[in-house]
């Protein structure tokens, strides 16, 4: 994915916070099944930025983050200190502001985490 589309750019900065045992994916569909901690993005609005010159936007995205336990109080302790890990670097990434985080049901089986950032782009000039 390129650094053209908002989900590229933070994919491209995303990726290198994440352990290596952990799962990505760049789209919000997860997938059924889960056999390792994993991570999406979801690209949620699209808005004017009101206080901005005319041509930038306010991007939503949530990045969601899924245990593969099936225990919902395993689920939790394996992702409470990871998650806040994740915040933080998120938290540290230029051009990226984190709005906050909840806990989620993910396709209905599993405990996740969907952390809400936001990200302002600049219309490009041809």
């Amino acid at each position: 994915m390129s650094d053209d589309t908002i989900r590229g750019w933070l994919e491209t900065r995303l990726k290198p916070l994440l352990p290596d045992a952990w799962s990505f994916t760049p789209t919000m569909g997860m997938p059924e099944t889960l056999s390792r901690i994993t991570v999406a993005i979801k690209h949620m609005s699209i808005d004017p930025l009101a206080e901005a010159p005319r041509g930038h936007l306010d991007n939503e995205v949530v990045v969601t983050v899924a245990d593969p336990h099936t225990d919902q109080a395993k689920a939790e302790v394996a992702l409470d200190d990871q998650v806040l890990e994740l915040v933080n670097a998120l938290d540290g990434i230029e051009g990226l502001a984190f709005k906050g985080a909840k806990k989620v049901s993910v396709t209905d089986t599993y405990i996740g985490w969907d952390i809400t950032c936001q990200i302002i782009s600049k219309k490009k000039e041809v």
